[in-house]
């Protein structure tokens, strides 16, 4: 565990901070790592190549999900297949960033770097962060699947949009920690930088996430199911900031990891 966030502790932090960045270390094996560049290219060219493919067809994606959301509400043409052809149309226009921080985390692998397979970690959970996020972004979009195919005011996919930028943002650091949680955890024994880092993100989306809490229990037609839910994932961050103050940042790190995985499940669901 790390030392708790007591009133010594921040009187130490310039120093230790200070003496963290000094031991912060990139080094490369250039003997292995020229030969390995051509490899690197080639094993994240097929990932570039599908992500342009993708890319050169959107006008077609886009033109034909205008087409599914013009037919819904005709009786002849309207089908039940209509709104899972237009999320999947989101589903796959979100797939060329993924697809980028794949083949950018597989270049970093074969190119013999001392933090590589950090950087690979860390490029998988971003891949499926953007993926998650991204649809969630294209699905709300103005003239998007939420209000052609669902029928929500603009304004309410607009505000829903500004706040899943917002949370998003906030999840990246903790991200990026979790995965060092996962491969290195005794880096973080002396690692004042990320457990403030994580504090205040914490904080942030603690911040950030009531509102969207109290709004869901002033729908009256909410499911009790999903008040619960949403509830509980409101006041985990809150729980996960008195175990980050205590000292107890490992243990932070590995449920932080657990709780954005349910977040996606939700946002699923």
């Amino acid at each position: 565990s790390n030392r708790p966030m007591d009133w010594d502790w921040i009187k130490a932090f310039p120093q230790t901070l200070k003496d963290e960045f000094k031991s912060m270390k990139i080094t490369v094996n250039w003997e292995k790592a020229w030969p390995a560049v051509f490899i690197a290219f080639l094993a994240g060219l097929p990932l570039l190549l599908i992500a342009g493919l993708i890319h050169w067809r959107l006008g077609w994606l886009k033109a034909y999900q205008q087409k599914l959301a013009s037919a819904v509400g005709s009786l002849r043409n309207d089908s039940q297949l209509n709104t899972p052809k237009a999320i999947l149309i989101d589903l796959i226009r979100a797939l060329p960033v993924c697809l980028i921080i794949l083949a950018v985390g597989l270049i970093l692998l074969t190119m013999q770097l001392n933090i590589s397979a950090l950087l690979w970690s860390f490029s998988k959970k971003l891949a499926i962060f953007w993926l998650v996020f991204g649809l969630c972004w294209k699905v709300l979009e103005k003239n998007g699947v939420a209000v052609r195919h669902f029928g929500m005011p603009e304004q309410q996919t607009s505000h829903w949009r500004r706040q899943i930028v917002r949370i998003s943002l906030a999840l990246l650091p903790i991200h990026f920690w979790s995965v060092v949680a996962e491969l290195s955890p005794l880096h973080l024994m002396d690692d004042v930088l990320g457990q403030a880092m994580i504090f205040f993100n914490l904080l942030l989306i603690a911040f950030l996430v009531w509102p969207m809490c109290r709004e869901s229990w002033r729908d009256k037609e909410s499911h009790t199911m999903r008040l619960v839910t949403i509830t509980v994932l409101s006041i985990i961050p809150i729980a996960l900031m008195v175990l980050t103050a205590t000292g107890y940042f490992y243990t932070t790190l590995r449920l932080s990891g657990r709780w954005i995985e349910t977040v996606y499940l939700v946002i699923i669901w």
